[in-house]
This record gives structure tokens, C-alpha cells and sequence, in this order.
């Protein structure tokens, strides 16, 4: 009697954890890259490796408990974007009939749902910068999927506001720097459609005064079957480089001024046939305006090729070639890498 008591308190502790469930991938590659400068090198890089933990409580008539800690690691040895609780984390409650409540580090509506069109593992399609990552000291509701349908909205905390002192003060910074993020979807039969508004209130200074910066992106398209065709579009207004991919950045620091427009537009194509998958990647920005003036030759094209090898349901190979070419430079940039991920 003594050994079965001694066991069954032992098998407590695993009792209680019986709900949570570690999860993750370890991804990496080397690769070899040329930049617009034409300086070549090689690279060993990780390709956005991380572990998860993840749980829920049942609290009867539908309603749960639920919780997420994801991390960020390199296996390459980088420090630089690693930690705890670096990617998204959350808790809050979940209820088939009324949705989902989290509060915490959480993704954009785009990084959860329209993450199709930048599927690689070593080169980022540069069209999903601007929402393709996590806010900060969010709280966010998720409705029940209805016929298809799917809504989301999402408010960001900048924690930032200042009171206004003295008659000459800039008034930039009197107001929080917090963001709205709402997200509608639509799915059916293998057909998506999403939209997808971000507002980042306060986001800088024009002439003394606070602006707000402003994303709004669409995409569509087919993915089943084993057949993947989606399209996508958007059109953003950023105070500063701060919201830019790599590539406008750059060009907002060249151009100067303050307020900006972009708009960019792509399209990913892919088909599985037994263990490989090809894929074609096309993303177009056109030329971006300066406090309301069109810059000439500030455009830009990416081209990637790609084709992965399926090992087993959870290792994966991939070979991929990108080019990026830019209207404002004489050499293109490109990359050449062979990466594999485990999941785990």
C-alpha cells in the first residue's frame, strides 16, 4: 500500500503537466550572398530557430485557460534577437462559442494569417516587414471562425505618453505611440482572402507636430490540394524608416524628409509532388514618395526560386536562390543557400 501511495504522489507533478506541451525548431543553413556593393561572403546562418511551452486548463462549459512562452535561439552562436519569451507570448482564455482573449506579446494579424507568401526558411520576402512580427504590451481578440469568416482586432500599448509643458513644447511625443491592428479573413474550400489595417498612432514628428503612420494590406488566392497560388498588396504611410523593409530604409536615409508612402505587391506559387515542393516568389515595390513627392528610381524587384525536400513529417531540406534588383544600383543582390529545419 505504501508503494502505490509513494507512486501516485510521484505522479502528481506530471499530472499537472500533462496539459502543457513543448514544442519548437531548429533550423539553419550556409549560404552565400552578394550585396549591392558587390562584396561577396559566406555564411553559416540560423534560420529563426525557437522553443515553446504551451498549456490550457479546462474551466468547464467551454471556456479554457490558455498560455504560451515561445523563445527565440541561433544555432549559429548569435546572441543579437535571442531570449526568453522573445517571440510570442501570451496568456488569456479561449471559448468555442465566443473566441479568443490574450494579453501579451502577440503577432500581428499578418504574421498569423497571412505568413503564406514569405514561407522560406532562409530569405525573407521583404513584402511582409511592416506587420510580419509581434507587438508589445498587446491584448487581443480573436472571433469563432463563422460560415468561413474570421475577425480580429488587436491594440498595442506604447506606454509612452508625456504631458505637454511649456508654450513652445513638441507636441509629438504628448500622446502614446500605440497601435491598432484589425484583421478579417475568409476561408473556404482551399480559397483565402484576408485584409489586414494597422495604425501606428503617434508614430513621429512633421513640422512639430505628431503624425500617425498607416499599413493596409490584402491577399487571396488557393491553397490546397497541394497547390499553393496566393497574391498579395499593400500600401503603407510611415513616419520615419522605422516601419520600412531593409530596402526602403535604406532609401528613406538617402532621400531625407519625413513622411512616406510605399507600395508593394507579390506573388508566391508552389506545388508538392511527393517529397518536393518548388516554388517562385516575385515581389514588386514601386517608387516611393517623400512628404507627398513621387522619388524617381527608388523601386524595386525580388525574385526568389526554391524547392524543398521532405524528409519526414517534422525534417526538411531547402535550396533557394534570391535576387533583389534595385532601380537606384548598378549590381543586384543575391543569395544562394541550402538550409534544413527539424521540428520538434
Amino acid at each position: 500500500m505504501k508503494k502505490i501511495i509513494a507512486v501516485a504522489i510521484a505522479a502528481l507533478p506530471m499530472a499537472a503537466m500533462a496539459d502543457v506541451t513543448i514544442y519548437g525548431k531548429v533550423a539553419g543553413g550556409i549560404e552565400s550572398d552578394r550585396g549591392f556593393d558587390g562584396v561577396s561572403n559566406t555564411r553559416v546562418s540560423d534560420y529563426t530557430s525557437r522553443i515553446g511551452f504551451k498549456g490550457n486548463e479546462d474551466l468547464g462549459n467551454g471556456l479554457k485557460a490558455i498560455w504560451q512562452l515561445e523563445s527565440r535561439f541561433k544555432v549559429d552562436g548569435e546572441q543579437a534577437g535571442t531570449g526568453f519569451a522573445t517571440r510570442q507570448s501570451f496568456v488569456g482564455f479561449q471559448s468555442n462559442d465566443l473566441g479568443t482573449l490574450r494579453l501579451g506579446h502577440l503577432n500581428y494579424y499578418g504574421n498569423d494569417r497571412m505568413s503564406d507568401v514569405d514561407p522560406l526558411l532562409a530569405t525573407a520576402n521583404a513584402f511582409v516587414t511592416p506587420t510580419g512580427t509581434r507587438l508589445k504590451n498587446a491584448v487581443r481578440y480573436d472571433s469563432p471562425v463563422f460560415y468561413g469568416f474570421n475577425a480580429a482586432v488587436m491594440f498595442g500599448a506604447g506606454e509612452n505618453k508625456a504631458a505637454e509643458t511649456g508654450v513652445d513644447a513638441v507636441k509629438t511625443w504628448e500622446g502614446s505611440q500605440d497601435t491598432w491592428n484589425i484583421g478579417l479573413g475568409y476561408e473556404y474550400a482551399g480559397f483565402v482572402a484576408d485584409y489586414e489595417y494597422t495604425g501606428w498612432l503617434n508614430q513621429g514628428e512633421v513640422a512639430g507636430e505628431a503624425k500617425d503612420g498607416q499599413n493596409h494590406r490584402v491577399q487571396f488566392g488557393y491553397n490546397a490540394n497541394n497547390l499553393q497560388v496566393i497574391a498579395g498588396y499593400q500600401a503603407g504611410k510611415y513616419i520615419g524608416d522605422g516601419l520600412a523593409n531593409s530596402y526602403y530604409g535604406e532609401l528613406i536615409s538617402a532621400v531625407g524628409g519625413t513622411e512616406y508612402k510605399t507600395s508593394e505587391a507579390t506573388l508566391t506559387a508552389a506545388y508538392t509532388i511527393g517529397n518536393w515542393t518548388p516554388r517562385l516568389i516575385y515581389t514588386k515595390g514601386w517608387n516611393i514618395k517623400a512628404n507627398g513627392v513621387k522619388q524617381n528610381d527608388t523601386g524595386y524587384q525580388q525574385y526568389i526560386a526554391a524547392v524543398d525536400y521532405t524528409l519526414s513529417k517534422r525534417t526538411m531540406l531547402e535550396l533557394s536562390f534570391a535576387q533583389t534588383n534595385a532601380d537606384n544600383q548598378d549590381n543586384d543582390a543575391r543569395t544562394i543557400s541550402l538550409g534544413m529545419e527539424h521540428k520538434f
